[in-house]
């Protein structure tokens, strides 16, 4: 069996850089925010914070893929462009997808609920070449979905009593005693927008312990009370984190700004 260990960076899809800076800065100086009362404002606020984890508002800026026991190799959209590095990760799929002998088994870490929907919206929306000259969604769909996939988070749902609830990458990664990451993704849209494209490829590298991880889980499975244990950790922290955020103050006035 071929192992393919992905995962994907995405951004909020905004036509310029000055646009998406303007309204960084905006929601760090309160003009806008998450409750604001004029909705076009409130959208503004979301699209940024959350924009990047659908694909109608965002889009692929890295594809991190690793073959077996071979290197990682990383397709970043800003040398290229999103439709080809989708075509390029498409194109690997399908050759090691048609090998009868050999199956092939597409791992992640949530990647049932993000990573490959993800892949496949963009792939349609942009109309990824997959045939000799065409766009065929059910043959995109059939070479995304038809091979064996395994989620790491899924497998360990038994462990944290069937719920997704605190279960990320962190806790997970450090109950099997791998370092854990100290920014989450959407730190990357920040990077991207202002072209701090070495900090994206930093944060893959530390984010992308799969291949070593999944071995580790073949080898012996953690405890449930350990990982429980963890998720518990992890889960403190992150509330801790949210009640040290203080909201900037508001000036109404200014919004006008920024419409």
């Amino acid at each position: 069996m071929t192992n393919v260990f992905v995962d994907i960076e995405t951004v909020p899809t905004y036509n310029t850089a000055e646009e998406f800076l303007k309204i960084k800065n905006a929601i760090d100086g309160g003009i806008i925010h998450r409750d604001h009362d004029d909705p076009v404002v409130k959208r503004m606020f979301w699209k940024k914070e959350m924009g990047g984890l659908n694909p109608i508002e965002g889009k692929v800026i890295m594809i991190t893929y690793q073959v077996n026991d071979g290197r990682p190799w990383r397709l970043a959209e800003w040398k290229s462009s999103e439709t080809r590095i989708l075509k390029e990760f498409y194109d690997l799929i399908t050759m090691l997808k048609g090998n009868k002998e050999d199956p092939l088994n597409i791992i992640g870490f949530n990647i049932t609920n993000f990573d490959l929907p993800f892949i496949f919206s963009r792939s349609q929306q942009l109309e990824i070449q997959t045939g000799s000259s065409n766009h065929d969604p059910l043959w995109l769909f059939k070479n995304f979905h038809n091979p064996t996939v395994q989620d790491i988070l899924q497998i360990h749902l038994p462990l944290n009593n069937w719920t997704r609830y605190g279960l990320n990458h962190n806790a997970v990664a450090q109950a099997y005693g791998f370092p854990t990451k100290t920014e989450r993704g959407t730190v990357n849209a920040d990077y991207y927008y202002s072209k701090d494209y070495e900090k994206i490829l930093k944060y893959t590298e530390d984010e992308f312990i799969y291949p070593e991880l999944y071995k580790k889980m073949k080898r012996k499975m953690i405890s449930a009370e350990k990982l429980q244990e963890s998720v518990h950790y992890w889960t403190g922290q992150y509330r801790l984190e949210r009640e040290a955020e203080t909201e900037p103050e508001i000036d109404l006035n200014t919004v006008t700004k920024i419409k």
